[in-house]
């Protein structure tokens, strides 16, 4: 997410807990690859593409693990120079986040440091919508009676957002090391968070909000979203004005996109045995 030149200092909240910035927690090499089960979808396509993101990440000298937003947040902290801060959507601060409703992928180096993170966020809109939750602020916070910063709101003109409703998957607190950018690791990270979430939740809807100059970039179609809608915008959020883009995929498309990618891999994998042997 971008900001605008005036991002606002985050709010505090009543718990002394959401107020420290935590160290980064050691990660045990393999530990992502390793607690994977899938559990629903296609056995094939999944499974492979989950051995197949663990390689590509560790081809470009980056070893996956599950986080927490601890993680998350320190990493935000020290990468300020890079990585402006947490929209309040991935705030733990903002939010009740624990194992039922929410998760975070992260990326290390070999001398342990984190370069990728990539957080996602379970959310029920059983009876309402996201449109609903956007513009309400309940998708930034879960108490934005309290929470929101005065004049803070929202704004949606992206249709779509008015269908989506179930379970929705929502994805962001997504940043790349700058000396690991370029290396096509946002053609794994996002796929590998949705798949994870598909078969431990079985969104109806996967989504994401992207800054429009990233939108527009070729990011999204990158990492998978060819459905793109403009606009949602917050307004007097801590990260300033934010003006993104919103992107979505049903159930068939994440699967067929994961096929898609397979494929790809598959025919590099070709091709490279019939270099050597020539």
């Amino acid at each position: 997410m971008a900001l605008n030149s005036n991002p606002q200092t985050p709010r505090q909240t009543t718990s002394g807990d959401r107020q420290r910035v935590p160290q980064v927690a050691s990660a045990k090499p393999g530990e992502l690859i390793s607690t994977i089960t899938v559990q629903k979808g296609p056995v094939d396509i999944l499974g492979r593409f989950f051995l197949a993101a663990d390689a590509g990440a560790r081809a470009r000298g980056v070893t996956l693990s599950f986080g927490t937003f601890d993680d998350i947040t320190a990493t935000n902290a020290l990468n300020r120079d890079s990585w402006k801060p947490l929209h309040s959507m991935f705030d733990m601060r903002f939010h009740d986040f624990n194992p039922a409703n929410s998760f975070c992928i992260i990326g290390r180096n070999a001398e342990g440091d984190v370069v990728a993170t990539q957080a996602a966020r379970r959310i029920d809109l059983t009876g309402t919508t996201l449109y609903d939750e956007a513009v309400s602020l309940k998708l930034c916070y879960d108490h934005p009676e309290r929470d929101k910063a005065p004049g803070e709101y929202c704004t949606v003109s992206a249709e779509m957002t008015k269908s989506i409703t179930g379970i929705a998957l929502l994805g962001g607190a997504v940043w790349y090391r700058k000396d690991y950018r370029g290396q096509a690791l946002a053609t794994i990270l996002p796929r590998l968070s949705r798949a994870y979430a598909h078969t431990i939740w079985e969104q109806d809807y996967t989504t994401s909000m992207m800054v429009a100059g990233v939108a527009n970039g070729g990011v999204a179609a990158a990492s998978g979203y060819t459905n793109i809608q403009p606009d949602v915008k917050f307004i007097n959020n801590p990260m300033g004005n934010v003006h993104t883009y919103f992107v979505w995929m049903e159930p068939p498309q994440l699967i067929a996109d994961l096929r898609t990618y397979l494929g790809g891999l598959e025919t590099q994998i070709d091709t490279g045995v019939l270099e050597r042997r020539a």
